[in-house]
């Protein structure tokens, strides 16, 4: 097994479907692309065919991270397991939950399996996809772990390669201390006061550039549309607009219309993104806060399996789990990302941060 722990935006997933190619074409081995997200295995899949008409022999070499739960031992050769940070312990079919454990799966069907893996990216409650987890099942399935510096990706690919803003965005998020380093800060972040200019802003981008730019928010509003395909899920002042409709949110040119949420943007990237920065990260006391309160109330992501309430001891867990999807939503754009905050303490926080960040860089 080889464990490769990954900072954000180093491009793992880019890595992984090279090295699925290279394993496939050149040393003919039967490897798989594996990951939980329909959505990331939908656009990807979207990328790679776009000029191929048949395709079906590629779409199955992408599969869901649950399907794994009645192989045989060693069926594969290799699986390369892309946001293993999202892997679940049981694998959710309707309202079941099935199977033992999708590491214990994954690692028992294969003889080599590939884990990517930035446990800073966990966004649910049942994200199971930790480094210790990992390396727990692989040795008690008597596998060899390589597991070393010479796996992890340092540079930065997203943002325009800015690792300054990155460490920037951390300090926010997360209440630590700002360092500059000497590197250049090359990142076209603004807030607008305006959320339908942020909309035009990013429609213009999009609009010039073969690289699609979107629209993201954080997850607090009611998905009405869901069940009602007029209703309209977003509406501050003048804006209004539909939660993503299809999986493919982050390829589909009519998804420019739409706003993506963390699970059809996470292991995306864009050129710009314009990110409503929802009432569930507030400002108070000179500190960034969460309040989990504002997402809806039938939200699952902060609530164990089979279970309708939120217990108290997951209360800090739920806190990381609001500050990593805005890790993530504030990570999604290549060269930008126009931010539209609605708590207005935050908001004059963030712009001070911003001036402060451009000056020191």
């Amino acid at each position: 097994m080889i464990f490769s722990p990954l900072l954000q935006g180093t491009g793992k997933s880019v890595i992984a479907i090279q090295l699925l190619s290279a394993l496939i074409k050149d040393k003919g081995y039967n490897a798989f692309y594996v990951a939980k997200s329909a959505y990331v295995k939908e656009n990807y899949l979207k990328k790679l065919t776009r000029d191929i008409p048949q395709y079906k022999f590629l779409r199955t070499l992408f599969m869901g991270s649950g399907n794994f739960m009645t192989s045989l031992y060693n069926e594969f050769d290799v699986l390369l397991v892309d946001e293993a940070h999202r892997l679940t312990e049981k694998t959710k079919r309707g309202h079941l939950y099935l199977g033992e454990n999708q590491i214990k799966e994954i690692i028992n069907a294969t003889k080599t399996s590939v884990f990517f893996i930035d446990e800073t990216q966990n966004i649910d409650i049942k994200d199971f996809g930790t480094v210790q987890n990992i390396v727990k099942y692989a040795e008690e399935a008597g596998a060899i772990v390589h597991m070393d510096s010479k796996y992890e990706l340092q540079s930065q690919f997203r943002c325009n390669g800015s690792d300054e803003y990155i460490a920037w965005l951390n300090a926010i998020l997360y209440n630590k201390q700002f360092i500059p380093s000497d590197t250049d800060f090359d990142y076209d972040i603004q807030i607008f006061d305006d959320l339908t200019e942020m909309k035009e802003a990013i429609v213009k981008k999009n609009n010039e550039s073969k690289m699609p730019s979107r629209m993201l928010s954080g997850d607090v509003f009611e998905w009405k549309s869901m069940n009602d395909k007029n209703a309209i899920d977003i509406n501050i002042g003048d804006f209004h607009a539909q939660w993503n409709k299809t999986k493919a949110f982050a390829t589909d040119p009519k998804s420019i219309d739409e706003v993506g949420c963390i699970h059809t943007s996470q292991g995306m990237e864009f050129e710009y993104t314009g990110l409503i920065v929802a009432d569930d990260l507030y400002y108070e006391n000179g500190q960034v806060k969460t309040n989990y309160r504002m997402h809806p109330e039938h939200a699952g992501e902060f609530r164990r399996p089979h279970q309708k309430r939120i217990f108290v001891e997951d209360l800090d867990h739920i806190d990381s789990i609001i500050r990593n999807t805005y890790k993530v939503l504030f990570t999604r754009g290549q060269k930008g990302t126009y931010l539209y905050v609605m708590d207005s303490r935050l908001k004059h926080y963030l712009q001070e941060k911003i001036n402060e960040l451009k000056k020191v860089c």
